[in-house]
């Protein structure tokens, strides 16, 4: 295990290649914490890894039950009416993806100061936090999709061959997540408020998303701000896969894609410039 890029200039750690060049060199060391946190997430409870599926499935009934039952909302892109029970997959579909910003960014602004003793070791890769933080919440997204299709296949009767792009719809949301991470992370280190910020933004964004309707149903000045939202697109797209039978316009999601991979470099660039000053304020 190699920690050469913690001794270089804060210049050439800016770098996007170090990004890379880092994951490469402290690929055993981010492998063992995942494999830490995995483990130690749920040690001691009853249910265990279970969780990953009981805490979406648990806002997938809550939200059934308000938006099925009492408001009798219904399956969109379907040319039958469809049961409350069937828009709870519909809802279910979008929170997996919504599961993984908000383990990610509730976890971001307490990152390195949960880990203050580590930060202090002047050698330690700082970047590898959000890593291990990301990689977690897809792993845990990848088993609530397959908890997913296995219910959409019992309750409809099918799953639509057009599903298959669920899985890149997770894999195109980790840049993203690893550029919020390291931004939230770095700036959380010096301006404790933002964790009380994050709890407020995460309800705002969870509504403020196509999980409960399709953004052609929104107005057009209000679903184009909707639309910056960081799971927006993943969402949508997820819908008009598994409800509409249709792959999603591969120019939305390329588009999406590019937004991901420079909120990465974005991430990366802030987290190097204000890295240096962590361990004088943990």
């Amino acid at each position: 295990m190699s920690f050469e890029l913690e001794t270089s200039s804060p210049v050439r750690r800016r770098n996007p290649v170090f990004l890379f060049q880092s994951l490469a060199q402290n690929y055993a060391l981010i492998k063992v914490m995942i494999t830490r946190e995995l483990e130690s997430r749920y040690k001691g409870s009853v249910l265990g890894p279970l969780w990953f599926l009981v805490t979406p499935i648990l806002m997938m009934i809550v939200f059934t039950f308000v938006f099925g039952f009492v408001f009798e909302a219904r399956v969109p892109y379907r040319k039958v009416d469809s049961s409350p029970v069937q828009f709870g997959v519909f809802i279910f579909s979008g929170l997996i993806l919504f599961t993984m910003l908000s383990d990610v960014i509730s976890a971001a602004p307490s990152a390195i100061l949960n880990n203050a003793p580590l930060v202090k070791k002047v050698v330690f890769p700082h970047e590898t936090f959000a890593v291990v933080s990301v990689v977690t919440a897809t792993v845990n997204a990848f088993i609530s999709m397959i908890a997913l299709l296995a219910g959409m296949f019992i309750i409809f009767g099918s799953v639509p061959v057009s599903a298959l792009i669920y899985p890149f719809l997770i894999l195109s949301m980790t840049p993203m997540l690893l550029g919020l991470h390291w931004i939230l992370s770095s700036l959380g280190t010096y301006m404790r408020d933002i964790s009380e910020f994050i709890g407020v933004s995460l309800s705002a964004l969870m509504f403020l998303s196509p999980i409960f309707m399709p953004l052609e149903k929104i107005p057009a000045p209000f679903s184009t701000i909707l639309i910056f939202n960081p799971v927006s697109v993943p969402v949508e797209a997820a819908h008009i896969a598994l409800f509409k039978g249709e792959l999603p316009a591969f120019s939305f999601i390329g588009i999406y894609g590019c937004v991901s991979i420079a909120m990465m470099l974005l991430g990366w660039w802030v987290f190097q410039t204000l890295r240096d000053g962590f361990a004088d304020v943990v």
